[in-house]
């Protein structure tokens, strides 16, 4: 199962005290983001993030290096599968606060598997 984060004002989103935005991912490379937990592949391609699921592996997260407060996160999502269940963390941590543990907090879905009528956006 693939995901692929297209236009990246998804990690163009955070802001600054004087309002301007700042790039939290440069289109070329993982630089500054750690995958953490299970075994999904990460790379960029054509500047876009691609994500690809391991078989057999608990859920895996690619995670930003630096933490931001108050933000303001846009993007866009292209699946490759309809079996996708997926999402973008937002104000989580990692368990036990370790950089290997599974990430947990607050999730905007991503879901497309035709549960819950494949609804998107919504906070789990």
């Amino acid at each position: 199962m693939k995901i692929l984060l297209t236009t990246l004002t998804l990690l163009t989103a955070a802001t600054t005290l004087a309002g301007e935005w700042t790039a939290l991912f440069d289109g070329k490379s993982l630089d500054g983001w750690s995958q953490k937990n299970g075994k999904a592949t990460y790379v960029v391609q054509d500047g876009s993030l691609l994500g690809t699921t391991a078989k057999n592996s608990p859920n895996s997260f690619l995670c930003s290096n630096k933490d931001y407060g108050n933000f303001e996160l846009t993007f866009e999502v292209k699946l490759n599968d309809n079996a996708l269940n997926s999402g973008v963390q937002i104000r989580s941590r990692t368990k036990g606060n370790t950089p290997e543990g599974r990430v947990n907090g607050p999730q905007v879905e991503i879901e497309a598997t035709g549960n819950n009528g494949s609804e998107s956006g919504y906070v789990y």
